[in-house]
């Protein structure tokens, strides 16, 4: 599936809502999403653009978290394969 930002967000809130998984939502002016995901130690972010997902873990040691995604999106089923496999 085509990527389109309320169809990945409605996805996310769903899966993390079913594990009982921490996340926080902060929308942005510019319509782009960020959520921050509290998991097993670990932080991670999935950035929601326009015209892409990115995903991330970011380590909380380094005082200046990178601010680009490690791994970017533009279709659903990539995403949720990536996705499902960190978070089982």
């Amino acid at each position: 599936m085509p990527y389109h930002s309320e169809i990945f967000l409605t996805y996310l809130i769903d899966f993390l809502s079913e594990r009982k998984i921490e996340y926080d939502i902060s929308d942005f002016p510019s319509g782009s999403r960020m959520i921050d995901i509290y998991y097993d130690h670990d932080f991670y972010v999935v950035d929601l653009a326009l015209n892409k997902a990115g995903f991330s873990l970011i380590d909380t040691d380094k005082q200046d978290a990178e601010k680009i995604s490690n791994e970017i999106f533009t279709e659903l089923n990539s995403f949720k394969e990536r996705f499902e496999s960190v978070f089982r």
